[in-house]
């Protein structure tokens, strides 16, 4: 990418700011950069506005325990448990392994669901790009994962068997932006797309568009949610799923 980081404000929420506060502060120490933003604060940075509450900071790094290290030595953060948290916000931590080959990842058999988590983080990953993020009192330039990445990382957070109740209202108002973000974006899942991204992308989309009633269920929970038919919802999915083709 050349020139100068795109820069997002993001203001209106207390917990944003503070979340963005703690991020400035892990930017700060990672000289070497070693990870990439995604989740609720990657969401809100791509589309540009706070959409949410949120209390996190998804890092998605190709050295887990480097990373872990750089996080530990900072003033304000602790263990709670297996969570880490710096300043009261808590970093999720999720490690991938950058040498993944992507016909491995096709070659997993008998788990769509961790394919698909694989898959989302590889790919995020590999599409960072930075983006400077401020609030009212602090920024970061901090690489992101693109929009259409995430769509793949919120697909794989939506179907997880193992996702917290408390989470789905927000990972489907995620979803539902970054499916209107990612049509907008005329030919975002046309070209250079990895087969199984494509794949495990086209089959996660069908899933909501076959049980769009539980989308929107989950939809209206969220403390604003959007007023977002059926027909559109099926067609947001229909329309990502013909842009990614036959591969």
């Amino acid at each position: 990418m050349s020139g100068e980081p795109r820069t997002v404000t993001l203001v209106g929420a207390p917990e944003v700011e503070r979340v963005i506060a703690a991020l400035a502060d892990l930017v700060a120490a990672d000289a070497d950069r070693h990870f990439v933003l995604a989740g609720g604060l990657g969401v809100m940075a791509r589309i540009g506005e706070v959409h949410r509450v949120t209390l996190d900071i998804d890092a998605v790094t190709g050295a887990e325990a480097d990373f872990v290290e750089i996080i530990e030595d900072l003033d304000g953060a602790a263990w709670e448990g297996e969570r880490l948290y710096l300043d009261g916000v808590k970093v999720d931590v999720l490690g991938i392994d950058p040498a993944t080959h992507w016909a491995e990842i096709g070659a997993i058999d008998g788990d769509p669901q961790g394919r698909l988590f694989i898959a989302s983080l590889l790919w995020a990953y590999q599409e960072a790009t930075p983006l400077t993020i401020t609030s009212s009192a602090t920024s970061a330039t901090v690489p992101v994962a693109s929009a259409r990445s995430l769509l793949v990382t919120k697909l794989s957070a939506y179907h997880s068997a193992r996702r917290m109740a408390a989470k789905r209202p927000s990972d489907a108002a995620d979803l539902y932006l970054l499916l209107e973000a990612c049509v907008a974006g005329t030919g975002l899942f046309h070209g250079s797309i990895p087969d199984v991204v494509a794949e495990v992308t086209r089959d996660a989309l069908q899933m909501v568009a076959h049980n769009v009633a539980l989308f929107q269920s989950r939809l209206r929970s969220t403390a604003t949610a959007p007023d977002v038919t059926s027909t559109r919802l099926v067609a947001l999915c229909d329309q990502v799923i013909e842009d990614l083709g036959d591969r």
